[in-house]
């Protein structure tokens, strides 16, 4: 108990309560590369005194230096993963306790990450978590645990098309302009389908017309917009049918990864959009609104 890695009695209490959740996951707040030493110190002497039976106990040897190596590379990885995530706490945090069984998924999936960039998505997610506790479900740790950085990183760049709602949930625009910009930074490929295989976006789109979409509030990143639309139409004759919107909605994995994305808001997105939907007679125009100033 000599020697403590963090001192309680100095920490904040976004900081105490993240420690309080990273001792639950790996079972001790002290010394933990000097307890591993230790285990490797008392593993090499028991492997001394059994060199009688040589053929077995080399197997043994090379095991449990395998062993003993994997432990320490994944208490690296938590460690590693929970410093970050205490860079990552605002000044106060909830006083609702974590689940037990989501932090045992955590450091269970977390452990393995040793990639610093993933390791950030997951230092990301421990923060949210302390702060508010339910933020992330344990499907998410699951499909993030399989998720390859390379889509992770690309699914960064999708989320730069990304609206959300007045509820917070993300969307993007299916048409052809957000095809081509997402090809240009991503390069040929049918990315949403990708996604959509993967399970962060729905596999089906959701038609709208302009009419039921006008005065609908929505988000891209800081700036609140208006959708202004058509009037509904007095009739129902195929003459004055709609040329539908075509949404599609990310999932609630795709959701909760979206907030630990990063992405960066697209130049002239929602002006290239509009041009593109109108040029298909789809009549609707996103009206910026204007941020409340203090008298």
């Amino acid at each position: 108990m000599d020697n403590p890695i963090i001192n309680l009695e100095k920490l904040s209490k976004p900081i105490t309560k993240l420690v309080d959740v990273v001792s639950k996951g790996i079972g001790t707040l002290y010394a933990p590369f000097g307890t591993v030493r230790q285990a490797e110190a008392d593993a090499k002497a028991k492997i001394i005194h059994a060199k009688a039976d040589t053929n077995v106990l080399d197997i043994h040897e090379r095991a449990q230096h395998r062993l003993i190596y994997r432990e320490a590379l994944r208490q690296e990885n938590i460690e590693r993963i929970a410093s970050q995530a205490a860079l990552e706490l605002p000044n106060s945090v909830s006083e609702e306790p974590l689940d037990d069984d989501w932090v045992m998924q955590f450091f269970g999936c977390a452990e393995d990450v040793c990639d610093v960039d993933m390791q950030m998505l997951w230092s990301r997610i421990l923060a949210g978590e302390v702060t508010t506790p339910g933020q992330y479900s344990k499907r998410t740790l699951q499909f993030l645990k399989t998720l390859d950085k390379w889509e992770a990183e690309n699914f960064s760049k999708l989320c730069s098309f990304a609206f959300t709602t007045e509820q917070n949930w993300h969307f993007i625009i299916d048409d052809g302009f957000t095809y081509t910009k997402l090809n240009e930074i991503l390069g040929d490929g049918n990315w949403v389908g990708h996604f959509s295989s993967i399970g962060l976006l729905s596999s089906e789109t959701s038609m709208h017309g302009a009419s039921d979409l006008s005065g609908m509030k929505l988000n891209y990143f800081l700036d609140k917009y208006i959708i202004d639309g058509p009037e509904k139409p007095s009739t129902t004759s195929i003459a004055s049918l709609e040329i539908p919107l075509s949404i599609r909605n990310f999932t609630s994995v795709g959701q909760e990864l979206a907030r630990i994305a990063e992405a960066a808001p697209m130049d002239e997105y929602i002006v290239g959009l509009c041009e593109s939907l109108n040029d298909k007679d789809i009549n609707v125009s996103f009206n910026k609104v204007k941020p409340d100033v203090d008298s």
